[in-house]
């Protein structure tokens, strides 16, 4: 055991006994817009599957993922967590069946991003105007409490990483406000999942915003930013992001934005029962709330 994790020692000790007494692997549900599973290439040998996301494949040591598509009407008993990432255009019946999921006191962590810069770069040139790299679960976010505000990039002025400008003949170093290296206390250190950290970097990040709407629910900062920091609206990078400009116009909001959260409390289901009968669900078994949810 690393001594480092000393106040882990009872979680890593409960994990090393359940991996020991546990042969079957616990399932993850995922459900992305993007080929975290790999993706099908064009090769001078034809079509072939491509090479899978690397957390992807340390996923898969420790669960079976089962990827789900966005025509389920509900979640399988048998999925005991659920991995959402970057989920774009889900219906409202794939919505209602994330919500009672969730409803039912299992864990769901959710990668939403108002500026996905993986999907920009994927997307042809001449489709970037109308595919907005978005994803958006308002719906469901709102309701519980919170909202990753869409539309809405953060920039801090403090931790922005730095990239150079022009040519080897004419370059200059300048900091781009929207591409983050967090470190020290703006990491948490009491939760499991950022304690042992050193850095985490994001490009074109969200926030996570508490809309005192419920007070059940705690929002505890995984990842923070510091107060020198602006929400920077998306159509000013969409198509062509000026670090410099971005610089020249930046007016301190003096905000800590959050980027990644652990939400734990009482939730109310995002979907009433007259919405339930309009999607033509058993009214009977719509779970209305449930308590000590954690995502």
């Amino acid at each position: 055991f690393d001594v480092g994790r000393e106040k882990f020692l009872e979680y890593d000790l409960t994990k090393t006994i359940y991996n020991l007494a546990t042969f079957e692997k616990p399932k993850i549900g995922l459900i992305s817009s993007i080929p975290f599973t790999g993706q099908i290439v064009d090769t001078p040998q034809g079509p072939k599957l491509g090479e899978p996301f690397y957390l992807y494949t340390r996923i898969t040591e420790l669960f079976e993922v089962e990827e789900l598509t966005n025509t389920l009407t509900e979640i399988p008993e048998e999925i005991d967590q659920l991995l959402i990432i970057h989920p774009k255009k889900l219906n409202q019946n794939m919505l209602y069946a994330i919500d009672q999921f969730v409803m039912k006191g299992k864990g769901v962590t959710f990668l939403v991003d108002p500026f996905s810069e993986y999907e920009r770069m994927r997307v042809a040139n001449n489709e970037k105007g109308s595919n907005i790299p978005s994803s958006n679960l308002e719906k469901l976010f709102n309701k519980w409490g919170f909202s990753v505000e869409p539309g809405k990039i953060v920039g801090d002025i403090e931790n922005g990483r730095k990239v150079s400008l022009g040519n080897n003949n004419n370059q200059k170093i300048v900091t781009y406000i929207i591409w983050l290296a967090l470190q020290d206390k703006l990491l948490s250190r009491e939760d499991i999942v950022s304690s042992n950290l050193d850095y985490v970097f994001f490009k074109s990040a969200g926030s996570i915003i508490n809309l005192e709407t419920n007070d059940k629910i705690t929002i505890n900062p995984l990842i923070s930013t510091s107060k020198k920091t602006t929400l920077v609206d998306r159509f000013k990078i969409q198509f062509r992001a000026e670090p410099e400009e971005l610089i020249k116009n930046f007016t301190s909001d003096d905000t800590k934005y959050v980027l990644g959260a652990r939400i734990v409390g009482d939730l109310t289901s995002s979907f009433t029962k007259t919405d339930v009968n309009k999607l033509g669900f058993n009214k009977s078994k719509h779970l209305d709330r449930v308590k000590n949810a954690n995502i």
